[in-house]
């Protein structure tokens, strides 16, 4: 995750949340998130394009970013 991260930087916001703390959890109710880990990708419009629980690969990873460019 933090080859990706650094890798796309300047191109994404990756945001990372603690499901258990009160500041986070409208934002992990808005998205429906309820498991760890939880991808949630979202375009530029603001639209969730795809979510996935569990651990992914960072091919994968690396493709859901750019099918959002």
């Amino acid at each position: 995750m933090s080859r990706v991260k650094e890798r796309y930087k300047d191109k994404v916001d990756f945001q990372f949340l603690n499901v258990d703390l009160n500041e986070t959890r409208e934002k992990a109710d808005k998205y429906r998130i309820r498991a760890i880990p939880t991808f949630v990708f979202i375009n530029k419009s603001g639209e969730v394009t795809d979510t996935f629980v569990g651990v992914i690969k960072e091919t994968f990873l690396v493709k859901k970013i750019e099918e959002l460019f």
